[in-house]
């Protein structure tokens, strides 16, 4: 009984607590599964309009939007914003993003040399409602540690060459936001 390898004592990092070891077909290797977790409801706040609403995960996330305000970054990023959203007048918000775009030759699979390209493309989108004056500084930005800044977030993109093995991606990461009176006003963004 001694000898038999599902027996064996496997230390802390590798097996936790109410998870079992099972034998794989494939290698003689031992596999670690655990015990399925229940999904439980959290009282969590927007962390861009500050309300709180009621979350079904399996755990407690850090940040999370409300519906309201994951239907207004779906809205700003598809450029379909309503008159309802944003303030009317000669006011934008230049939103800088620094793009980093890693690429390689050849399959996948089989990935050539990596190459990386870094370039910064300027965005413009109308002002927003939820932006007040608090949120703005005296030369015109905002902080980009400001919690509303998520609704121009970008999400990343995997590899545009393939299938994605490869795990090179384009990531998109917001440098500066600052509101702008016109787009003739674009040089001192």
């Amino acid at each position: 009984m001694e000898d038999n390898p599902f027996n064996k004592h496997i230390p802390f990092p590798y097996r936790t607590k109410g998870s079992r070891i099972r034998p794989s077909i494939k290698n003689n290797t031992y596999h670690q599964t655990t015990p399925r977790e229940s999904i439980k409801e959290f009282d969590v706040w927007c962390c861009v309009c500050k309300t709180n609403f009621k979350f079904k995960a399996v755990y407690k996330p850090l940040s999370v939007l409300c519906e309201n305000c994951t239907l207004l970054k779906n809205k700003i990023m598809n450029m379909t914003l309503d008159e309802t959203d944003f303030v009317p007048g000669p006011y934008r918000i230049c939103v800088t993003y620094k793009i980093v775009k890693e690429s390689h030759d050849g399959y996948c699979s089989d990935p050539g040399d990596l190459i990386i390209e870094s370039k910064e493309i300027k965005i413009f989108y109308p002002l927003l409602r939820m932006i007040t004056k608090e949120d703005i500084s005296e030369d015109n930005k905002i902080s980009t540690t400001n919690l509303k800044i998520n609704l121009f977030e970008k999400p990343n993109e995997g590899c545009s060459r393939g299938s994605g093995v490869c795990n090179c991606k384009t990531t998109y990461k917001i440098k500066k936001v600052k509101i702008i009176r016109s787009l003739k006003d674009e040089i001192f963004c």
